[in-house]
């Protein structure tokens, strides 16, 4: 009986008494938000090809040469769009930061369209951008307070180090992209080095994000970790894949860096 009070009141808000998915939305909107949350997760993750690409990594066969940029391709669609929307589905409260993580993927893919020249991405990025602005105007935990910054110093350290190679990483991937020859792959219409140079950002900017802001800090972070592990991993895998990073140093260091932001924040 005791345990099954403390789990009713964990369940609920505090001030209003009331569960906390209807506590954070309204009574009306909390079923559809989770349902629409589960149902986009699913087309990112799987009729966008998230994960289809995330499985390249252990049984690559053709796409061997583009490892790497399927893993750059899953690891964004996956882990940081599909991600996001499935933990807002589960927990309402982190509507917030899953909106956050939306934008600051959608601000990459408007990098890669500009410096990777692939005008492709703009509809994307709009989409994106519209669902974070969904969950953020339907949220009722968007209250004064859910974006006060405290930086958490020894994460704004590592996520500073690390940012100018992340970066350096993006620009070569974005100058790839504008060239011609390079080895690549097309999904849904969009060429893979321009996503891959948006997912470096991506990396970059969740981790910083991560460290100044408590409310988002364990789901950036979280997913900051796991795409920059994967990543780093698939390059390792596969060194000579198109989009690999420029050495196995470099691809150990990555990995070591995101387990790092995940230790760190989480």
């Amino acid at each position: 009986m005791v345990a099954q009070r403390a789990s009713r009141v964990a369940r609920t808000d505090g001030r209003l008494g009331r569960p906390w998915s209807t506590a954070v939305y309204a009574p009306r909107v909390a079923r559809w938000v989770r349902v629409a949350g589960a149902g986009s997760a699913v087309f990112w993750a799987v009729f966008f090809f998230g994960v289809v690409d995330l499985s390249v990594i252990a049984n690559p066969g053709e796409f061997e040469p583009v490892v790497a940029l399927e893993a750059s391709w899953g690891v964004l669609f996956t882990f940081f769009v599909a991600g996001s929307l499935a933990a807002a589905a589960c927990d309402p409260r982190v509507a917030p930061a899953a909106a956050v993580q939306l934008v600051v993927v959608a601000v990459a893919l408007l990098a890669g369209a500009i410096l990777g020249s692939n005008a492709e991405l703009l509809p994307v990025a709009a989409v994106l951008a519209g669902t974070a602005a969904v969950l953020l105007g339907t949220n009722r935990a968007a209250l004064p307070g859910a974006f006060r910054w405290a930086p958490h110093w020894p994460g704004v350290a590592v996520a500073i180090v690390a940012a100018p190679a992340w970066l350096w990483y993006a620009g070569w991937a974005f100058g790839t992209s504008r060239g011609p020859g390079a080895d690549s792959d097309v999904t849904r219409g969009i060429d893979h080095w321009p996503v891959h140079g948006a997912t470096a950002v991506a990396i970059c900017v969740a981790s910083v994000v991560a460290s100044v802001w408590p409310r988002g800090r364990r789901l950036l972070a979280t997913t900051t970790c796991l795409a920059g592990t994967v990543l780093g991993a698939a390059s390792l895998a596969y060194p000579t894949s198109a989009g690999a990073m420029p050495s196995r140093a470099w691809s150990f260091a990555a990995i070591l860096w995101s387990l790092t932001v995940g230790l760190l924040n989480t």
